[in-house]
């Protein structure tokens, strides 16, 4: 992505915000002291300027076709929940 997006300027795709996440999945999210289920949880969060934004990341990704054949492969496989354009609605600044 460092090729094709963009942190600032007027081509899109430029993203705002990019962050992986991995953890544990505790018995208790609240209670760490809980324990683990022994799974590993992942998430994904990528924020663009806007719904162009969106778009143009989804058609440069489907342009690299195995790369995208993987990643839906691995989503219909893993993903538990997932937003697709979904506008922000609120952030802290």
């Amino acid at each position: 992505m460092r090729e094709t997006h963009h942190l600032s300027g007027d081509q899109e795709p430029i993203i705002l915000s990019y962050s992986v996440f991995k953890s544990p999945e505790f018995n208790n999210p609240f209670d760490p002291n809980s324990g683990e289920t022994g799974n590993t949880l992942y998430g994904l969060t990528e924020i663009y300027s806007g719904s162009e934004g969106v778009q143009a990341h989804m058609t440069l990704g489907q342009q690299r076709e195995a790369m995208f054949a993987e990643l839906v492969d691995l989503t219909n496989t893993y993903c538990v929940a997932g937003l697709l354009g979904a506008p922000v609605i609120a952030a802290m600044e």
